[in-house]
C-alpha cells in the first residue's frame, strides 16, 4: 500500500467521523431547537394569550361595567335592559376568568391568583346585587345602592388584574431569556462537538493510518522473507545439493530450450561433457568423504571459468559434469576447454591412482555446431559423450572436440 493510499484512507476516515459529528450535532441541535420552540409556544401561545384575556377582563371592568353603573345610577337606562347587560357582563367575566384560571398551572405567586379570584367573586356579587335591585324596579331600593362601594370593588379588581398582567409580562420576558440561553447553548454544543469530532477523527485517522503502515511494513517484510524462502526452494529444486551447481533436473528442463534459441538466432552452440579421471579409484583410496570434497572443489573451479550469464554448468550425477555455451567458434571452444583443464590442475589435489597425473584431473568431450531446427538434443549429447570417450582413450587429462562439420 502506497503512502498516497494511506493518506486517502486517513482523509476518508476523518470525513466519516466528521459526518458522525454532524449527525450528532443535528440531533442535539434539533433537541435544543425543540426546547426553543416549546418556549416560543409558551411565549406566544401561553403568556401572550393570558395577557390578552386579562386585558379583555380588565376592559370589561374598566369600561363596560363602569358605563353601566353610571347609566343605572343616573336613571338613564331601562331597568330590564340594565339587568340584561349586567347578566351579559357577568357571563363574559366568568368565562374569561375561568379560561385564565384553567390555563394557570404554575404554583408561583398563587396568593395573587387567589386574591384576584376572591375579588372577582366579590365584584360578581356586587353585580348580582345591582341586577337584583334593578330587576325589582323599585326606585327606593335603587337609590339605596352604594355606587361608591361598587366603584371601589371595581378598582380593587382592576388593580389585581393589573398585577396579574404585570406578572404575565414578566413570565414572557423570562421565557424570551430562556430562548436566548437555549440558542447560545445550541451554538456552544455545535462548536464543542465540531472541535471534539475533528480532534477525535484526526487522532483515530492518524492511529489507524499508522497501524496500517506498520501492518504494511510487517506484511512487506513477511513477503520478502517468503520470497527468500521460495527462492531458496527453487534453488534446492534446480541446484545440486552437494556441489551447489545446477543439477540434472534443471539440465533436462532448459537444454532443448536453449538449443532451440541458438537455432532461431543462428548462433554457435558448444556442448561439453566432463568426467573426473579415475574417480572410483580416488574414492576407494581416500574414502567417500574426501571424494565429496573433490567433487565440490572441482565443480566450483569449473563453474568459475564460465563468466557469462548465458553459460551454464551442471552436475549430471556422480563424477559426471557438463556445460554449454553460445557464441563461441571451434577455436574459442577449444580454448575454453583448456582453461577448464588448467583450473582443475591448479587445485593440485593428490591422486596417486591417476594414470594421467599425480593430481586430480578431468577429461572432456565437446561438440561445436550451429544448430538447425532438425538438430536433436539426444544426438548432440551422444556425440559429445563419444568425444569424451576419445579423450579418455588418448590418455585422459585432455579435451576432444568435434566441429560442426563432424556434428
Amino acid at each position: 500500500m502506497t503512502k498516497e493510499l494511506i493518506v486517502k484512507l486517513q482523509l476518508s476516515l476523518l470525513a466519516f467521523f466528521m459526518l458522525i459529528g454532524f449527525l450528532f450535532i443535528g440531533y442535539s441541535g434539533n433537541q435544543n431547537f425543540q426546547k426553543m420552540k416549546h418556549h416560543l409556544d409558551r411565549l406566544y401561545f401561553g403568556s401572550h394569550v393570558k395577557i390578552v384575556k386579562l386585558q379583555a377582563l380588565d376592559s370589561l371592568y374598566g369600561s363596560d361595567l363602569l358605563v353601566l353603573v353610571f347609566r343605572s345610577k343616573g336613571g338613564v337606562i331601562d331597568p330590564e335592559e340594565a339587568v340584561r347587560e349586567i347578566h351579559r357582563l357577568k357571563s363574559n367575566i366568568q368565562e374569561k376568568w375561568g379560561d385564565y384560571k384553567g390555563s394557570y398551572k404554575s404554583p408561583e405567586e398563587l396568593d395573587l391568583l387567589l386574591s384576584a379570584d376572591r375579588q372577582i367573586g366579590d365584584s360578581l356579587q356586587r353585580i348580582d346585587l345591582i341586577a337584583e335591585v334593578l330587576a325589582s324596579k323599585e326606585l327606593a331600593r335603587i337609590k339605596t345602592l352604594s355606587y361608591e362601594r361598587i366603584l371601589e370593588t371595581i378598582e380593587k379588581t382592576r388593580s389585581l388584574l393589573g398585577a396579574l398582567i404585570e406578572r404575565e409580562n414578566k413570565n414572557a420576558y423570562q421565557t424570551k431569556e430562556s430562548v436566548n440561553r437555549d440558542y447560545e447553548e445550541t451554538l456552544r454544543v455545535i462548536w464543542i462537538t465540531l472541535g471534539g469530532v475533528f480532534l477525535l477523527g484526526s487522532a483515530l485517522a492518524f492511529f489507524i493510518g499508522q497501524s496500517i503502515t506498520l501492518s504494511h511494513r510487517l506484511l512487506h517484510k513477511q513477503g520478502q522473507e517468503l520470497k527468500k524462502a521460495n527462492d531458496a526452494l527453487k534453488e534446492l529444486a534446480i541446484k545440486d545439493g552437494l556441489t551447489g551447481v545446477y543439477n540434472r533436473r534443471f539440465f533436462d528442463l532448459i537444454f532443448e530450450r536453449e538449443l532451440g534459441r541458438a537455432s532461431r538466432e543462428r548462433r554457435a552452440f558448444t556442448f561439453i561433457m566432463i568426467d573426473i579421471d579415475h574417480f572410483k579409484l580416488y574414492n576407494d583410496t581416500y574414502g567417500h568423504g574426501e571424494g565429496d570434497q573433490v567433487l565440490k572443489r572441482v565443480a566450483k573451479a569449473l563453474d568459475n571459468t564460465l563468466e557469462r550469464s548465458s553459460d551454464y554448468f551442471f552436475r549430471l550425477g556422480g563424477e559426471e559434469f557438463c556445460a554449454f555455451v553460445m557464441g563461441l567458434n571451434e577455436e574459442q571452444s577449444l580454448a575454453l576447454c583448456k582453461k577448464m583443464l588448467q583450473a582443475v590442475e591448479r587445485l593440485k589435489i593428490p591422486h596417486k591412482k591417476n594414470s594421467a597425473s599425480p593430481y586430480v584431473t578431468i577429461s572432456m568431450g565437446a561438440i561445436c555446431l550451429v544448430p538447425t531446427p532438425q538438430s536433436e538434443a539426444k544426438k548432440i549429447i551422444e556425440k559429445a559423450d563419444g568425444a569424451l570417450y576419445n579423450a579418455k582413450g588418448w590418455g585422459r587429462n585432455q579435451a576432444a572436440i568435434l566441429s560442426h562439420h563432424e556434428g
